[in-house]
C-alpha cells in the first residue's frame, strides 16, 4: 500500500474536508452560499473552489505537473487576491491540506509505515504553497498596475479638462493680454 493509493482511495473525503476548510476562511455570512456549488455563474467562487480543489488534488497525487498546478492555483488565487484577505490568509488554503491528510489517513500511514511518502507529499504541498504565493504576488502586482494606470488616465482627463477651460478663458483674456502688451 502506498500513500498515493491511500490518497486516491480517500480522495472524496480528503477533498471535501479541504473544500470545507477553504470555505471556512470566508466570513460566516457567506459560507452557506459558497457551499452551494451551483453553477459557475450563480456562484463563481463556490464553483472555482469545487473544481480547482479537485484538480489540485489530482496534481498532488500525480506528481504535480507544474503548469497544470499553476493554472489551478491561479484560478483560486485570482479570487482571493481581490478580497479582504491578508497575503498569508489568501494563500493559506494550500497548507490546510497537510493536517487533513494526516488526520484522515493517520491509521493507514502508521500501519503501512508511510512516513517517508507522507514527508514527500507534505513537501509537494509546500511547493504548491510557494506557487500560490507567486501567483498571489503577480495578481496583486497586476491590480496595483491597473490602479496606477486608472489614476493616470483620470489625471490626464482632469488635466485635459483644465487645459480646455484655461484655453476657453484665455481666449476671452487674450485680448486683454494683447492690449496690455501693446500699452508697454
Amino acid at each position: 500500500m502506498t500513500l498515493r493509493e491511500l490518497l486516491t482511495r480517500n480522495k472524496e473525503r480528503v477533498v471535501e474536508k479541504w473544500r470545507q476548510g477553504i470555505i471556512d476562511t470566508y466570513p460566516a455570512d457567506g459560507r452557506d452560499f459558497l457551499q452551494q456549488q451551483g453553477d459557475r455563474f450563480a456562484n463563481p467562487i463556490g464553483y472555482v473552489v469545487h473544481e480547482e480543489t479537485d484538480q489540485l488534488f489530482e496534481h498532488l497525487v500525480n506528481d504535480m505537473d507544474p503548469e497544470g498546478t499553476r493554472v489551478s492555483l491561479d484560478k483560486l488565487i485570482r479570487i482571493r487576491a481581490v478580497q479582504d484577505f491578508l497575503p498569508s490568509e489568501a494563500v493559506s488554503f494550500v497548507l490546510l491540506l497537510k493536517p487533513i491528510v494526516r488526520e484522515l489517513l493517520a491509521e493507514e500511514i502508521k500501519t503501512h509505515a508511510l512516513y517517508d511518502e507522507l514527508q514527500a507529499t507534505e513537501d509537494a504541498i509546500d511547493r504548491m504553497q510557494l506557487m500560490a504565493l507567486d501567483s498571489y504576488t503577480l495578481c496583486r502586482d497586476r491590480i496595483s498596475e491597473i490602479k496606477v494606470n486608472d489614476a493616470r488616465r483620470s489625471t490626464a482627463k482632469l488635466i485635459e479638462r483644465l487645459n480646455a477651460r484655461l484655453a476657453e478663458g484665455s481666449t476671452g483674456n487674450s485680448c486683454n493680454n494683447t492690449d496690455k502688451d501693446n500699452d508697454r
